[in-house]
C-alpha cells in the first residue's frame, strides 16, 4: 500500500489548533524563524484564556462559502487546564509533545509552571522553556530559567545554535534579558556572524533585537547600523508611521556617530506627539557640540541659527514646566 505524505499546514488551523490537534511543536508553526514560535506562544495563550478565567463562549469560523462552530475547528474545552485540588488535567503522564506545549503556553500560569515541571529532558519543547524566561509571571519565569539552565549544560551544540535567534528576539522583552544572557553563557561568546546576519531579517523584531545586540557588542560602527535599521534619511526613520522602538534607536544614531546631518531630525523630534521620543531629542540636543557643528559648517550660520533657537525655546519650556 503506497503511503501518502503527511498533510501541510492548513490556513485554517491556527498554530494552536494544530497542537489541539496533536501536531508537534515543530509541525504547528507558521514559518521557520523565531517569530514563529513567539507566534505560537501567542496563539496558545489567546485560545485558552477564556477557559483559564473561567468564561465560556461560542462562535462560528468562516471556511470558503461556508460557516462552521468554531468547536468543530478547535474544542478548546477537551484542552487541559487547572484543576483545584488535581492541578492540571493531563491527557496522558508523561504528557505528550503537543500536551506538554500547550501547557508550556497556556494563558493560567499555574498551567505554565506546572508544565515546566515535565520540560526537562524534553528537547522538542526547549523553545517554549526558553520563551518562558520571559515571562510575565515570576514564578513561572524563575522555574523556566532553572529548567533551561540545566537543559543547556547537556543540550548538544546543534540545537543551542538553532535557538539562538530566539533569545536575541526574547531580549528585547522586559523580562527576556536574561534568557540572553544564559544563553551567552552556553555559547562562550556573542554569535558575531549570526548577529549580523540577523540585522537583515525580514522580521521587524528579529532585526532591532540583532541591532541592539550589535551596538552592545560593537559588532558594526553605527553608520552601518543606521542602514540595517531602516532604510533612508534620519528623518525617513523617525517618520511617525515607522514603529516606536525603532523611531527612537534611530534618534540616538546621529549622536552615536557623530553625524550633523541627524540635527535637523533632532530638532523636529521635539515636536513629536511620542513622549519618549521627545525626551530622547532633548536630551541628545542638550549634550550636543554646537561649536564643533558651527565649525564644520555642515550648515548655512542662518539654518544653524535657527535649529539652535528652537533646542534652546524647548530647553526653557522644560525648565518651566519643572
Amino acid at each position: 500500500m503506497e503511503m501518502l505524505p503527511p498533510l501541510s499546514r492548513t490556513i485554517f488551523r491556527s498554530p494552536a489548533a494544530r497542537l489541539l490537534h496533536g501536531n508537534s511543536p515543530a509541525r504547528a508553526l507558521d514559518g521557520g524563524g523565531p517569530q514563529a514560535w513567539a507566534e505560537l506562544d501567542a496563539s496558545v495563550d489567546r485560545s485558552t484564556f477564556e477557559r483559564s478565567k473561567g468564561w465560556t463562549s461560542s462562535g462560528t469560523v468562516r471556511v470558503g462559502p461556508h460557516r462552521f462552530d468554531a468547536r468543530e475547528i478547535a474544542d478548546w474545552s477537551t484542552a487541559p487546564h487547572w484543576h483545584d485540588g488535581h492541578g492540571v488535567t493531563w491527557a496522558a503522564t508523561p504528557p505528550a509533545a503537543p500536551e506538554l506545549a500547550l501547557c508550556l503556553c497556556h494563558a493560567d500560569p499555574r498551567v505554565r509552571e506546572a508544565a515546566l515541571g515535565r520540560a526537562a529532558g524534553r528537547p522538542e519543547v526547549l523553545a517554549l522553556v526558553l520563551i518562558r524566561c520571559a515571562d510575565t509571571e515570576e514564578p513561572v519565569r524563575e522555574r523556566a530559567r532553572a529548567v533551561l539552565t540545566a537543559e543547556l549544560d547537556a543540550a548538544p551544540a546543534g540545537p543551542v545554535h538553532a535557538l539562538t535567534p530566539l533569545a536575541l528576539l526574547l531580549s528585547t522583552r522586559r523580562y527576556g534579558a536574561r534568557a540572553w544572557e544564559l544563553w551567552l553563557e552556553r555559547l562562550g561568546s556573542p554569535p558575531a556572524a549570526l548577529i549580523v546576519e540577523l540585522t537583515r531579517d525580514p522580521d521587524a523584531g528579529t532585526r532591532f533585537a540583532a541591532v541592539r545586540a550589535a551596538l552592545a557588542h560593537g559588532l558594526l560602527p553605527a553608520d552601518r547600523i543606521a542602514d540595517r535599521l531602516a532604510t533612508g534619511p534620519l528623518v525617513a526613520r523617525t517618520a511617525r508611521n515607522h514603529p516606536a522602538h525603532l523611531r527612537r534607536a534611530a534618534l540616538r544614531l546621529p549622536a552615536a556617530q557623530g553625524d550633523d546631518e541627524g540635527l535637523p531630525a533632532l530638532t523636529s523630534a521635539l515636536d513629536d506627539p511620542d513622549p519618549a521620543l521627545r525626551r530622547i531629542a532633548l536630551d541628545l540636543l542638550r549634550g550636543w557640540d554646537w561649536q564643533a557643528t558651527a565649525r564644520r559648517e555642515t550648515f548655512e550660520p542662518a539654518q544653524l541659527r535657527t535649529l539652535y533657537r528652537r533646542h534652546r525655546a524647548e530647553m526653557r519650556r522644560v525648565r518651566l514646566t519643572w
